[in-house]
């Protein structure tokens, strides 16, 4: 069979906001190009919040109905509840889309109008000329409960099928994982899966497939945080031929443009620094793209990154994160020393994604911009559900 991985495509991140449109502008690529597929797999936050607006589920269901155009080619053992003959799409929630138990997240409500089928700790079996593949999916749990769920949920391959398991958790070796709780390693993940799919993860990597243990990361199609990494790894989805056992990534034509730039300094005043950093910023090329500039090193009198980003506001997306000296005589002194940015944007980042559900870089650009009462509000409406 022939299957398609999509993950990650955050639908209303930055909503109401120039980037508003792109979650949806590249997942709709991504469902165009993967709607000749026998099966589309979403492995988590398809959402960016648990409790999108009004506006974005129905932007969110017109792509969803991109998958209803394509012809249905396989047989499953249970009703998927999927409108007409299109391309049956398979997906658990992730840490974005989690609520209690007792309320409805987007997931389980796009399963009820017919644009999905949610699974969650369950799987189902789909057949085509002779070939069955089986789906498993275990949704986005808190990582510290993450290891007990998956021994709890005891996912069995299905004997004379490709099995393929789907999850969206940090696991250890792939992502910062933290040593205060317990969080997924790869031992954790029971033997005889063909193919291990993680979702959370925003980069691509499908190096361990095949071998034991063949866990592969999608990569997510919207860009939300400006990492080194993502601006090495292209957006895009996985194909899967089951038949050739063969993986392929498609890359993506919509996504905008991700530089990550490091200008180093050594003594230069701040009028030198800006110099060389409006050099390397005119360099770079595409339709309002995703600059993250780190300036680091030592220099003579005050940084002021916000000149950088004022200038260059009409023409990329600029986060300018300084971690200077400030140099005063013989001594030096560090410039924004008690910085949350720099000194625990990635723990923060990612236990705040992970352990609340709130877009960690959203989080952190709030504070970062000193609106601390918005960020505050963030993580209200999050821990309210």
């Amino acid at each position: 069979m022939d299957i398609s991985i999509i993950s990650d495509t955050h639908f209303g991140y930055k909503w109401g906001d120039e980037r508003g449109e792109d979650s949806f502008v590249n997942a709709a690529e991504a469902f165009e190009k993967a709607k000749d597929s026998d099966i589309i797999i979403l492995p988590g936050d398809i959402f960016d919040k648990k409790i999108p607006k009004q506006e974005v589920l129905d932007r969110a269901a017109e792509v969803f109905s991109i998958a209803m155009e394509g012809e249905r080619t396989v047989e499953a053992d249970k009703e998927l509840g999927i409108h007409g003959n299109g391309v049956p799409v398979v997906a658990i929630h992730g840490t974005h889309e989690r609520r209690p138990r007792e309320y409805t997240n987007p997931i389980e409500l796009m399963d009820k109008t017919g644009h999905l089928h949610h699974i969650d700790n369950e799987r189902v079996v789909f057949k085509k000329d002779g070939e069955k593949v089986a789906v498993h999916g275990m949704s986005g749990v808190p990582e510290r409960y993450a290891p007990k769920v998956l021994e709890k949920f005891g996912p069995q391959p299905v004997e004379g099928a490709f099995n393929i398991l789907v999850v969206h958790q940090s696991i250890e070796g792939f992502v910062y994982t933290s040593e205060d709780h317990d969080c997924l390693k790869l031992e954790d993940f029971p033997n005889g899966f063909d193919l291990i799919v993680n979702g959370h993860i925003h980069w691509y990597n499908l190096d361990r497939f095949p071998g034991d243990k063949p866990l592969i990361l999608p990569g997510s199609t919207v860009t939300t945080q400006m990492r080194k990494v993502e601006a090495e790894k292209s957006k895009g989805f996985v194909r899967l031929n089951t038949e050739k056992e063969e993986l392929e990534f498609i890359e993506l034509d919509s996504p905008r443009n991700v530089e990550y730039i490091e200008l180093e300094v050594n003594g230069e005043t701040w009028t030198e620094v800006k110099k060389e950093a409006v050099r390397k910023l005119g360099d770079i090329d595409g339709e309002k793209p995703l600059v993250n500039l780190k300036i680091k090193g030592e220099t003579e009198g005050r940084v002021n990154p916000r000149e950088l980003k004022d200038r260059f506001r009409d023409t990329m997306f600029l986060n300018v994160n300084s971690s200077v000296e400030k140099k005063t005589g013989e001594r030096t002194s560090i410039e924004k020393k008690t910085d949350p940015w720099e000194k625990g944007k990635q723990i923060l980042s990612d236990e705040v994604d992970s352990e609340i559900g709130v877009n960690g870089d959203e989080f952190l650009e709030l504070l970062e911009n000193g609106r601390p009462g918005e960020a505050a509000e963030l993580l209200k409406e999050a821990l309210k559900e």
